[in-house]
């Protein structure tokens, strides 16, 4: 809520004004930009889960499942040992799916701790039966995050039911992002490739060698080679420096640093297939932004959920009522049972006037004098 609108709503309703929504909509950026990132994963696995773990795949998972038969669910945790050796095949396709629908669910705008968690055991299974497959930094953050995100997602998809978002789990997933940034970034100095770092060479023996790089790299390629060196140094300030940012109290910080690291995910998801890492620094660069982002972004546009003032955690909901909705008689505007003639019909008008322009002013909205006449 902008202040005028609570101090509208504020005059307009009994009892102490509503509490702002800080983080609703960035809950759901999150959770639908995860959802998608399973749904990448889970399509992709798809199509070549018999290549790796069939029966007569890369690495079968009958025999890892023989070879684990003593451990618990706790130290083995996997839901592909509940289909006996002769069906596995079939039911980790059946996961597949199941893990595809789920994500879905999320992507629509429906995504709830159910359905993230979902996802995140199906994904979990796999990796616990395919370690060797599956030993990729990002499928680790994928986990990592992913837990996370359900964390965070409501328990029920009804508006006006769906909770307040856990500001610890929103400290936690800044937190994750902080972690794998600094992480990458001392990796990047102290790892195998640490002398490409050292003279900001990476980037162009990384788009000549890269991992099935994209058409779009060729071009990146060609680039000036101080352009591309001075990337370079630019991903290690980012990495090494700024990661420390995503912590920060101030929101103009934290929205700067998002802005950074979505910036240079760009040429990533352009140039390389890196999986889904990139999918999963989106999501994780929307939870250093709050509503009032949002709110500035869409100007007015209608998000899902967007016009409903949530409750605490009792899930109990109030609906939010729309600033020109209210009638400016709250504001002492409206007409006054005693008509005092033509002075006052123009003060009342002269101060309608003056109400409807700050109103203009502070929510930008198209239409907004047909409202005003409207409530008048």
């Amino acid at each position: 809520y902008s202040q005028f609108e609570m101090e509208v709503n504020a005059s307009a309703q009994p009892g102490p004004p509503p509490k702002a929504s800080k983080y609703h909509v960035s809950r759901d950026v999150v959770l639908r930009l995860m959802s998608f990132t399973f749904l990448a994963a889970f399509c992709s696995l798809f199509v070549q889960i018999q290549s790796l773990l069939g029966s007569e795949g890369l690495f079968p998972v009958t025999e890892t499942l023989e070879h684990s038969k003593h451990l618990s669910f706790w130290s083995f945790p996997t839901a592909v040992g509940l289909a006996k050796a002769a069906t596995v095949d079939v039911w980790m396709d059946i996961m597949c799916l199941l893990g595809i629908v789920m994500s879905i669910v999320g992507v629509v705008g429906h995504a709830t701790f159910t359905s993230v968690f979902s996802c995140w055991f199906l994904y979990l299974s796999f990796v616990t039966v395919g370690e060797q497959a599956f030993s990729f930094e990002w499928d680790m953050l994928l986990l990592e995050a992913g837990f996370l995100a359900a964390l965070w997602a409501p328990m029920c998809s009804v508006p006006g039911k769906r909770g307040s978002p856990s500001l610890i789990v929103l400290v936690l997933l800044r937190f994750l992002l902080f972690k794998f940034l600094l992480m990458s970034g001392v990796s990047k100095l102290e790892g195998k490739a640490s002398g490409s770092w050292h003279d900001l060479s990476e980037l162009k023996n990384s788009l000549k060698i890269g991992s099935i790089p994209t058409p779009v790299a060729w071009y990146f390629y060609n680039l000036p080679s101080f352009l591309l060196h001075f990337a370079a140094g630019a991903v290690l300030v980012l990495e090494l420096l700024c990661s420390f940012l995503v912590l920060s109290p101030f929101r103009i910080v934290r929205h700067s640093t998002a802005f950074l690291i979505v910036f240079f995910q760009i040429p990533s998801l352009l140039t390389v297939n890196s999986g889904f890492h990139s999918l999963i620094l989106l999501a994780l660069s929307s939870s250093l932004l709050d509503d009032s982002f949002w709110t500035w972004a869409l100007r007015g546009h209608n998000w899902p959920g967007k016009d409903i003032e949530e409750g605490g955690d009792s899930g109990g909901g109030r609906e939010r009522i729309p600033l020109m909705s209210v009638p400016l008689t709250a504001y002492g505007t409206g007409e006054s049972s005693n008509d005092e003639g033509g002075g006052a019909e123009e003060e009342e008008g002269g101060e309608r006037s003056r109400i409807a322009e700050a109103a203009w002013r502070v929510q930008g909205w198209g239409g907004v004098w047909d409202r005003i006449n409207a409530n008048a």
